[in-house]
């Protein structure tokens, strides 16, 4: 088989997941650990199959990267909502 081939072939077997990550960024309200858990699994089964240097997995692992920064800043945002809205129903 030509390397060509090969790569076409594992790309079509990460269509799947691919489809669901992408579903996830498009919903209203992204739900972000679910997103996280998707790109981690994307990442696991390119890995599978390719090597770290490979672009389809350093694709993945930038995505992973910036899905777990929006992440942490979400939850943040979350967290200091959260505390303004306690400090105003104490004060």
């Amino acid at each position: 088989m030509m390397p060509q081939e090969e790569s076409a072939r594992s790309v079509d077997s990460f269509a799947g997941i691919d489809r669901e990550i992408a579903a996830a960024r498009k919903a209203y309200a992204v739900d972000h650990f679910h997103l996280l858990s998707l790109l981690d699994s994307s990442l696991r089964l390119r890995r599978t199959k390719f090597p770290d240097s490979h672009p389809e997995v350093q694709t993945v692992m930038r995505d992973l990267c910036l899905a777990c920064n929006e992440a942490v800043q979400a939850w943040m945002r979350d967290l200091v909502i959260v505390c303004v809205e306690h400090r105003q129903a104490e004060g």
